[in-house]
């Protein structure tokens, strides 16, 4: 007598083949399965930038004209025995209240200062931009390498501009550095 194939045969046919491919199939799927393991460690860089200003006070409340006030200040990049691990471009800015008719001189002091900034493309002039002064001195501070820029800067009362209207005037003059991380340049 011939076996018939039923509906509840073919299902559990279907089921003993599914059974099978399941052992198959997930014994050879297993033989290609790996794991990695692993550790890294990472840092950031430490940044140190610091201004020295070798004036505790800069008055300018007695200038008069014709006087001239000369202040020394240093751009470097470390503070206390940290040395700063990026490389740093910086900018110098004089801004004043414009309330008196200040000129402004700054010029570089310390040897390969010069050379530094002739490179960023420096010009000793200043130009006035409403109450802000700009220079375009700018200075480049390598990374892990102590540096000092040594700087002077001279505020001078024209002696023709001694009109009247500045008898009772203040001025404030502010000295800003701003320094960002230097891009590394590609070899």
């Amino acid at each position: 007598m011939k076996k018939q194939l039923t509906i509840g045969r073919i299902v559990s046919y279907l089921f003993c083949l599914s059974l099978v491919c399941m052992v198959v199939f997930g014994v050879s799927y297993a033989r290609y399965t790996t794991s990695v393991s692993g550790n890294a460690s990472a840092w950031t860089a430490a940044v140190a930038m610091d201004g020295k200003i070798t004036t505790t006070q800069v008055d300018v409340s007695g200038m008069q004209p014709g006087d001239k006030k000369e202040i020394s200040f240093q751009v470097i990049n470390f503070s206390n025995d940290k040395v700063s691990e990026v490389a740093q471009n910086y900018a110098i800015t004089v801004k004043t209240a414009g309330n008196l008719p200040f000129t402004f001189t700054l010029e570089p002091v310390s040897p390969g200062t010069a050379d530094i900034n002739s490179k960023a493309g420096w010009a000793g002039d200043m130009k006035e931009t409403g109450d802000v002064w700009k220079t375009e001195i700018s200075g480049f501070l390598p990374a892990a390498e102590q540096t000092t820029h040594s700087y002077k800067l001279y505020i001078e009362w024209p002696t023709k501009a001694n009109e009247p209207k500045y008898a009772d005037e203040i001025d404030v003059v502010t000295l800003i550095i701003h320094a960002e991380q230097a891009m590394p340049t590609a070899s």
